[in-house]
């Protein structure tokens, strides 16, 4: 089966990673026998100087083919999609010529894409898939030409995907759509799995962006109230990002270099790593669509301590495997704190890991997907 996948960009340091969910996905479905291309289009952000205008590569197992020219906002909204359409008809023009058509194109963050970039395609037998991911569609907070893209793909594609039941309840009420959504989660590396990495104490980790919503300077601020005087607990903060100095000067103040570590942002690669050193996530976050760390610690045995308010907690409600604060409220995090560094031994590790598994690696979302695409390419003979 031939699948293009459509993504942000082409993942890269200069655009922190950007398109690198979609971008592995494609990867995954490569692994799994399809021939699969990857298409981006990139004409918003300015981080992105490197591999400007057309670029193409064929090489095996996933080949690529993006256009960058990265306006920033000197553009307005519907002159950005408006170009977002032509290039990527150029670029699939090219593809068409040297592989023929696809059997299906998998559109990932719809909301930010026009269909008419895939009408055309759609009336000539190809098949059109869309997940979506984005937050601002899981808090209803985009504007009437990404609505008007949004009800475009309810109302038009094969089939419909959000990668978690809370985005799809906001598709719902964003677009009226009584259609069928299917919810499949991103996927998570096999390399996240239960190891005995040796370390003393007890290691709370939180992992991702550095940003306000993540609510990570409360993390620290309540870690240091309940820990201070146990030499043994340190909490580890992996990500870069807008709020690290402020996080910097937190743990200065405080005197708490000794309990609580900032890595900064951490390469992919070494994430299996630092989770494997870790005891326990910490995730209190005020939204996410998904929130993949929570994932790579289950997939690497480790509870969690989660906001009550993210879809993937309460998709995957289970004590076993979390314990759910308000993120809100602080002294429900103190509590959870001390209760999980207190009751250790009650979680089983390798249970975490096999429960992850079932739901979130590599073979169950790529049965998912192959499922629809199966599906969908059916209904068209």
């Amino acid at each position: 089966m031939r699948v293009w996948v459509v993504g942000r960009a082409m993942p890269s340091k200069q655009n922190n990673l950007m398109g690198s969910f979609e971008f592995e996905q494609a990867q995954l479905l490569a692994r799994a026998g399809m021939d699969v291309c990857y298409f981006s289009v990139n004409v918003l952000s300015v981080r992105d100087l490197k591999g400007l205008g057309y670029r193409y590569s064929f090489a095996s197992p996933v080949k690529t083919a993006s256009f960058n020219l990265p306006l920033g906002r000197f553009m307005d909204r519907a002159a950005s999609m408006r170009m977002a359409v032509k290039r990527f008809r150029k670029l699939a023009d090219n593809m068409v010529k040297k592989y023929g058509m696809p059997d299906v194109i998998h559109i990932h963050y719809p909301t930010l894409w026009m269909y008419d970039a895939f009408e055309p395609f759609q009336k000539k037998g190809v098949r059109i898939v869309a997940t979506e991911h984005w937050s601002q569609v899981m808090e209803k907070q985009i504007d009437g030409a990404h609505s008007e893209n949004l009800r475009d793909f309810s109302k038009k594609s094969d089939a419909l995907i959000c990668v978690s039941s809370g985005l799809e309840r906001s598709v719902r009420e964003l677009t009226g759509t009584k259609r069928d959504i299917h919810v499949i989660p991103n996927f998570v590396s096999s390399a996240f799995s239960v190891k005995s990495e040796p370390h003393k104490g007890f290691n709370f980790i939180c992992v991702g962006r550095v940003i306000p919503i993540k609510q990570f300077d409360k993390v620290i601020s309540a870690f240091i109230e309940v820990f201070g005087e146990k030499t043994d607990a340190v909490l580890t903060v992996a990500g870069g990002g807008s709020d690290f100095d402020k996080l910097s000067r937190l743990v200065a103040d405080a005197g708490a270099y000794d309990k609580v570590k900032l890595l900064g942002t951490v390469p992919r690669e070494k994430m299996a790593e630092v989770m494997a050193s870790a005891d326990a996530l910490i995730c209190y976050s005020v939204y996410e669509t998904f929130c993949v760390p929570i994932i790579e610690a289950w997939m690497s045995g480790k509870p969690v301590i989660v906001s009550s308010s993210l879809p993937l907690a309460q998709d995957n409600n289970d004590e076993r495997l979390e314990k759910l604060v308000d993120h809100n409220d602080t002294e429900t995090l103190k509590t959870a704190m001390l209760e999980m560094y207190n009751d250790r031994s009650r979680y089983d590790s390798e249970w975490i890991a096999a429960y992850a598994n079932e739901r979130f690696s590599e073979q169950a979302v790529s049965k998912q997907l192959t499922d629809i695409y199966q599906q969908v390419t059916r209904i068209n003979q």
